[in-house]
């Protein structure tokens, strides 16, 4: 099962509901944390990234994004778990 989001996620990006769900349950899951998935990109949503950023790419100045192809979410979806239930309407193909 792939997942996929349609656009950018994060800082200046056009954080699509839909995309922004996806992404902070995914970090939940990466990150062991539990902050309200809502589909806004707030500060608890970049700060994660960040954080998710930093401590998998060893980089002292993350840049807060998440785009559909790039090596953050590549990384951030081996953390799905098949047997979740994502409620969202990204691509889940």
């Amino acid at each position: 099962m792939s997942i996929s989001i349609s656009s950018s996620v994060g800082l200046g990006c056009r954080n699509r509901p839909t995309d922004v769900a996806l992404v902070q349950q995914l970090l939940n899951s990466a990150i062991k944390s539990q902050f309200l998935v809502d589909g806004l990109a707030g500060n608890a949503t970049k700060d994660a990234i960040k954080a998710f950023q930093k401590a998998n790419f060893k980089t002292l100045r993350p840049d807060g994004l998440i785009n559909p192809h790039a090596s953050t979410f590549k990384l951030l979806k081996t953390f799905y778990k098949s047997s979740s239930s994502y409620s969202n309407n990204s691509t889940l193909a």
